[in-house]
């Protein structure tokens, strides 16, 4: 039996305006531990438009 190759989902779904909010998050904090990743994802859904998906500290990454 072989193994069924994973897909990658890691960046998707996330609309320009996301990346742009998450890009500028991540520039001001410069995270680079799972804490500071967490501290990144509370800043990023902070006040968020209604429709955005509210991400972990993983999914930024």
């Amino acid at each position: 039996m072989t193994k069924a190759a994973k897909t990658k989902t890691k960046g998707k779904n996330f609309t320009k305006s996301e990346i742009t909010r998450m890009l500028d998050v991540v520039e001001a904090i410069i995270p680079f531990g799972a804490e500071q990743w967490q501290n990144a994802a509370s800043q990023f859904n902070t006040n968020i438009p209604a429709g955005w998906t509210e991400r972990d500290g993983d999914s930024l990454k």
